[in-house]
């Protein structure tokens, strides 16, 4: 798809409240008796004027949903198709709900290196590459007894209530801020659209470097849905079939407001049409995935990193293609996906090698240290805001239930090596101690005990904060930030 650059500006009370406005409008203004072959288009200029454009063809929405409307200015070009029974966005509940991020600026678009930018020279070996490893089949084939809590979740009104809820109040009171991220989040490399979480100026430098192809191994690694990181057992669709859940807009289909990135998008209906199962969320998996492995190779903004991967889940919650729980999900087998990797003794030096040399080509741009080109810049956010929006869509406000509540953790096997490029010279047990210090509590929505439970709680934005001292004779400390 072609990526068409958005001109965006600061959303004035002015503008913010026209586009309500609009919503609010839309259905008045467009006939009662809409034939299904056409539907009017109308654009918000930056000054929050409505425009009237020609007519379009209809989509598979239109018996759904009002006529569509095209954001501009704050989000130039994106185009809305409301169901019927939505209302206009009240930008206040979306802020009230668990998981929002008042630090909203634009994202950057996901641009992928070209193949023909790649110096495959600079890459892995091929033998690298073609080895079978050990990580590359889960113990169990797939990851669907991880998440097998929704299952008892969904027994609970409270929690299948809430949410449903959730994805119809955040996606219908979406700001075009949160839609335009959502859409690059959606449609294109998260490696890219996470960048900003190194910051306005590292995370420039880094992007720039990653879509002119400089960054070969990382693209090898983690780039696109089929790089070598990847692998059938990693995208989810053993665990959609196995739960055959449906998505919120098949449910709710009048309920849902579609969001598009241009006319010929919304024409064609991409981003929505053929997407049949909800439960767990893929793209929050590979978010989750890229994000493990963008934290290795910057420990230092490990809980930025983390913050910006939860958010790609959130922004599924966002365009109404998946709920709350599908994100959770999607999180624990992207999280136990990589734990298997990063305990992988032959697959962990494509991870470290990674990291070594992503740092050092970007130190070189950079002229100076990570650290020190990270400060010529602002923050995305700082630690403990990062922990705190990263640690509500652990759970969404979910309510906790069932008999689990009290359950004592237990740190998986595999977990602590998540934290193995974070603190290298700590021991097993010790990486232990910092997961079970930043756990979340038990019985929230999908949390198990067993041989494959536990990942729902497990809080690596927290434990990657940690630091960390150890005295002679092995006491540690550990402090989080607040």
């Amino acid at each position: 798809m072609a990526i068409r650059p958005f001109k965006r500006v600061a959303v004035t009370a002015a503008t913010a409240l026209s586009m309500t406005t609009l919503l609010a409008t839309t259905a008045q203004a467009v006939p009662a008796t809409l034939p299904h072959e056409s539907m009017v288009t109308y654009t918000i200029s930056p000054d929050g004027k409505v425009v009237a454009k020609a007519d379009v063809k209809v989509n598979a929405r239109a018996k759904d949903t009002v006529a569509p409307i095209t954001l501009s200015g704050d989000a130039d070009g994106v185009v809305v198709a409301a169901g019927k029974k939505t209302k206009p966005a009240n930008y206040k509940i979306l802020r009230a709900q668990p998981g929002y991020n008042p630090y909203q600026h634009p994202a950057p678009h996901g641009e992928d290196p070209d193949s023909e930018d790649l110096d495959l020279k600079q890459g892995f070996t091929a033998d690298q590459l073609l080895t079978l490893y050990q990580s590359d089949i889960p113990e169990n084939i797939s990851y669907t007894n991880v998440i097998s809590g929704i299952n008892e979740a969904l027994k609970h009104p409270e929690v299948s209530q809430k949410n449903a809820a959730l994805v119809l109040s955040i996606n219908n009171n979406a700001t075009p801020a949160q839609i335009q991220r959502a859409l690059e989040d959606s449609n294109e490399e998260n490696l890219s659209t996470m960048s900003d979480a190194l910051g306005t100026h590292l995370g420039k430098i880094y992007y720039n470097l990653y879509k002119d192809g400089k960054l070969v191994k990382l693209q090898q690694l983690v780039g696109g849905n089929m790089s070598r990181g990847f692998n059938f057992t990693n995208a989810t669709l053993i665990e959609k079939v196995s739960y055959n859940l449906k998505r919120p807009f098949y449910t709710f289909p009048q309920n849902v407001k579609y969001y598009y990135e241009d006319e010929d998008d919304f024409l064609e209906d991409d981003g929505y049409k053929g997407l049949a199962l909800s439960y767990p969320s893929g793209h929050t998996n590979r978010a989750y995935i890229k994000g493990i492995i963008l934290a290795a190779v910057f420990p230092e903004f490990a809980p930025q990193i983390m913050a910006r991967a939860s958010e790609v889940g959130y922004n599924r919650v966002v365009m109404g293609v998946h709920y709350p729980l599908d994100t959770i999900a999607g999180r624990m087998t992207g999280t136990a996906s990589m734990a298997w990797h990063f305990a992988d003794s032959k697959f962990y030096p494509l991870i470290a090698e990674t990291a070594k040399e992503t740092r050092a080509i970007i130190e070189k741009a950079c002229g100076t240290t990570i650290m020190k080109c990270w400060a010529q810049g602002s923050p995305f956010l700082s630690e403990a805001e990062s922990i705190r929006v990263y640690t509500e869509r652990m759970n969404f406000g979910f309510p906790r239930i069932g008999t689990n509540k009290n359950a004592p953790m237990v740190i998986p096997a595999t977990a602590n090596y998540l934290l193995r490029a974070k603190y290298p010279n700590l021991t097993a047990a010790q990486r232990d101690r910092i997961l079970l210090l930043s756990a979340m509590s038990a019985g929230y929505p999908l949390d198990i005990t067993g041989k494959d439970g536990y990942w729902q709680r497990i809080n690596l934005a927290k434990a990657l904060s940690a630091r960390v001292s150890v005295a002679q004779g092995g006491a540690m400390k550990v402090s989080f930030p607040v």
